[in-house]
């Protein structure tokens, strides 16, 4: 399955402007990612917004902008794509 193809463009989930958390124990509903594939992917991204709701450094819940994530997947696909690689079709 091609991930870019079933993750809406960016232009399109404009319409999903919304703050997600990190999936915990099941896999994220808008990418399908795991815990572990979410945070080595997307956070410490510095082209996606987060937040983080908390004290300290190390607490708090990080929230990060949906339409940034779709972003930056559609622009992986496109880099991918325009250095001849295949869809994961």
């Amino acid at each position: 399955m091609d991930i870019a193809k079933a993750i809406p463009a960016p232009d399109a989930a404009q319409g999903i402007e919304r703050w997600i958390t990190p999936p915990t124990t099941q896999p994220c509903p808008y990418t399908g990612l795991k815990h572990g594939q979410f945070y080595r992917e997307f956070v410490k991204n510095p082209r996606i917004r987060q937040a983080r709701m908390g004290t300290g450094e190390s607490r708090g819940k990080r929230l990060l902008w949906l339409p940034d994530i779709f972003e930056d997947i559609h622009r992986r696909a496109a880099e991918q794509m325009a250095e001849g690689g295949e869809s994961c079709e």
